[in-house]
């Protein structure tokens, strides 16, 4: 995509954001709270991302060199590994606080729902870890 398309892509995602949070803020009252709530958390978010993605933009035009340095760091091996292996950390991570979690839940008195979804969410993670595996050990 060429920047004058990226440019305009997110000045318009930008001014949609604005939109969406304004008229979050704007038709807040207690019948359409959580649409309010919707709009403002889409539009909040939108307008951030495209924000900081315009600022790229610019500083990258004004910086070609460092938009160079940037794609190549993106496509290099070596990064790309550093990256798959902090990914791989951060599961591991993240599978020993999903098993503290539904502990913590249930002995602050959640709902049995909850405690059952954050079961849920690592159950389906350990089959998504052994269907990659399984993938993966096929491949290669």
């Amino acid at each position: 995509m060429k920047m004058d398309k990226k440019i305009w892509l997110f000045s318009f995602l930008l001014l949609l954001g604005g939109i969406l949070a304004a008229a979050g803020l704007l038709t807040m009252n207690e019948s359409t709270e959580r649409l309010a709530g919707l709009g403002l958390g889409i539009g909040s978010g939108l307008f951030s991302m495209s924000a900081a993605q315009l600022i790229i933009q610019c500083y990258y035009a004004k910086h070609p060199k460092l938009r160079k340095q940037a794609v190549i760091e993106l496509r290099d091996e070596r990064h790309t590994a550093i990256r798959m292996k902090a990914k791989a950390k951060a599961f591991d991570v993240m599978i020993v606080v999903m098993i503290a979690l539904p502990f913590l839940f249930i002995f602050g008195g959640t709902a049995l729902w909850v405690v059952l979804s954050t079961i849920g969410l690592y159950v389906f993670g350990c089959f998504l870890q052994l269907f990659y595996i399984r993938k993966y050990s096929k491949q290669m």
